[in-house]
């Protein structure tokens, strides 16, 4: 059966071109107008891959990826947007976005980027439900959740369970940030490698008491990023967050919240 994705875009003729390219590849797509009709589309349906717009007539395309994860859509989102800053990729991450293309789209990368996310999430919902636990840490691979003493249970994104699960399977080893890289997005980040602080930081938001001051989620200075039981010493700690745009979407939300 073919995997359903929606196009969330207002321009007629770029949703056209959009579609054609993923019907080729042999996807059943949707095509919604406005942020709105593409809720009411997503939420309760099966669809493998949301594709949106960031400049929507009634909402942007970074409160629609908020608006989903709120209401639990838990599969991937890839953003388009003619906006090419860091700041912008950094908005779209922080809303819940895994991946993000700029206009003009080359259709061959756009493809293939939609490909790599579904392929991505696939693995993610062919895994069996699995639990990786680090101290009173404890990771659920199937419902996509985290709960420890710390934090009542907190739902991920698909991007952030990849993340934390290749820490938590590693426990007390530092993983330098082009591993995490290249496991995470398969070193295809172009010059936006600071998604993996944007994502840490969305992480420490979710699964710290104390986001600014973490207990499991911690930095090497210099080398990567460590996770292990509270208590233990790392070497050359800083546990500072790096300086990134504050856009709100870090919520720390319990299970219903993303």
């Amino acid at each position: 059966m073919a995997k359903r994705i929606i196009i969330v875009e207002d321009d007629p003729m770029a949703a056209k071109v959009l579609r054609y390219a993923l019907v080729d590849e042999g996807y059943h797509i949707l095509v919604a107008t406005n942020g709105q009709t593409a809720i009411e589309q997503i939420v309760g349906s099966e669809i493998a891959l949301v594709i949106a717009d960031v400049h929507l007539p009634d909402i942007s395309g970074f409160d629609l990826c908020v608006e989903i994860r709120a209401r639990r859509y838990s599969g991937p989102i890839l953003l388009v947007s003619g906006e090419r800053s860091i700041e912008a990729k950094v908005q779209g991450f922080s809303a819940g976005a895994d991946d993000y293309v700029t206009k003009p789209v080359d259709l061959l990368e756009f493809t293939a980027r939609a490909a790599n996310l579904l392929r991505r999430f696939q693995q993610i919902e062919g895994q069996n439900m699995g639990i990786v636990r680090v101290g009173s840490a404890v990771l659920s691979l199937g419902s996509l959740s985290y709960v420890s003493d710390d934090v009542e249970e907190r739902l991920l994104t698909p991007t952030e369970m990849r993340l934390l699960e290749y820490l938590m399977r590693r426990p007390g080893q530092t993983i330098t940030r082009d591993a995490l890289i290249q496991h995470i997005w398969g070193g295809d980040v172009g010059e936006d490698t600071n998604r993996i602080d944007v994502y840490v930081r969305r992480l420490r938001h979710k699964i710290e008491r104390i986001p600014v001051s973490p207990r499991y989620l911690r930095t090497v200075r210099g080398a990567g990023y460590v996770f292990q039981e509270p208590g233990q010493p790392v070497h050359d700690d800083d546990t500072r967050e790096r300086s990134l745009p504050d856009y709100g979407a870090d919520t720390g939300g319990t299970a219903g919240d993303d």
